[in-house]
């Protein structure tokens, strides 16, 4: 078996010296035993950390900070909806509005007023539309912030069975 030139300097250098030790030749680590650790203990090693049991005071005043958080996320989740929900209503009676003035225009096309009349129609279309979509991004922002600070989504629809 041929071995390559580096192992035979490396055994060399460190057996032929009197200061190197091979690192399977270095000196055992050292063991403790409990007597060699007894002049260290300290008397509370043994014993586990209590904690006070809450007192009443302090249960109800949590009990009272939950009741007052719930109903906080609810009434911020019931305004978003009914925000989205008359926003909806908006849309609905711009839509009926664009239909009926689409007939208008439909029957005289002739009409400049009616063509105006469309197209402010449809302008208030759209401009419900997007009064709409930002009343449900603000809800989506609601959600999320609830999400990130642990609140059951049932609180922000008034749903307190968690």
């Amino acid at each position: 078996m041929i071995f390559p030139l580096w192992v035979f300097v490396l055994s060399f250098f460190l057996f032929s010296s009197g200061d190197f030790q091979p690192c399977f030749a270095a000196d055992p680590s050292p063991s403790y035993t409990d007597r060699d650790l007894n002049p260290y203990r300290n008397p509370a090693d043994g014993r586990s950390a209590t904690v006070p049991a809450p007192s009443r005071h302090t249960a109800k005043k949590a009990a009272d900070r939950d009741g007052k958080e719930k109903e906080a996320w609810c009434l911020a989740g019931t305004r978003h909806a009914k925000k989205i929900d008359l926003a909806k209503e908006r849309v609905q009676s711009a839509d009926a509005l664009v239909a009926k003035r689409q007939e208008e225009a439909d029957r005289k096309p002739s009409d400049a007023k009616a063509r105006k009349r469309l197209a402010e129609a449809q302008k208030k279309q759209v401009k419900e539309q997007k009064k709409l979509a930002q009343e449900e991004a603000a809800l989506s922002a609601l959600e999320n912030r609830a999400h990130r600070k642990g609140i059951p989504p049932g609180w922000l629809k008034c749903n307190f069975d968690y």
